[in-house]
């Protein structure tokens, strides 16, 4: 099964199968608020073509791939998504990506910027946040950064 790697990774027996990055933009005096959206997904590339860390759609269903088949229904499954959105109907939206969140329960690092935060990873909120609970027992809401799988030192 795929599992999400917050905040932007995709996961398929531990390996990286594909990426996502979304940036949002807004026109000047402008109310409308415009997503780009750039999607990376390894299709049909051998081991040989492939870093340790990451498989493709070839390696893990033994077969090769039309990419316009993939295209259309990557292409497909966005567009419902992205309706979804449009209409506020994500609670099952969510409910699939907190099935799918890879490392929960598990000890995580998150660098922040400057900032390093180590916890248990929890979830992830409506809002698309990291959700950690520190040794402290206190619970923190992460918005971006860079996660990695423990066990990682404990200060």
């Amino acid at each position: 099964m795929a599992m999400i790697k917050w905040p932007n990774d995709v996961l398929v027996e531990g390996r990286k199968i594909a990426g996502i990055l979304v940036v949002t933009k807004a026109s000047p005096g402008e109310r409308t608020l415009c997503l780009i959206c750039g999607i990376g997904l390894n299709v049909n590339d051998g081991p040989s073509r492939l870093p340790d860390t990451a498989t493709s759609l070839a390696i893990a269903s033994g077969k090769t791939h039309a990419l316009d088949d993939v295209l259309s229904a990557l292409l497909d499954n966005l567009t419902n998504t992205m309706n979804r959105f449009e209409a506020r109907d994500t609670d099952e939206l969510w409910r699939h990506v907190e099935l799918r969140l890879a490392f929960r329960g598990e000890m995580v690092r998150v660098e922040d910027g400057h900032r390093t935060h180590r916890g248990i990873l929890r979830g992830v909120t409506s809002a698309g946040l990291l959700t950690l609970q520190l040794p402290s027992e206190e619970t923190v809401s992460v918005a971006a950064g860079d996660l990695t799988r423990g066990p990682v030192m404990m200060p």
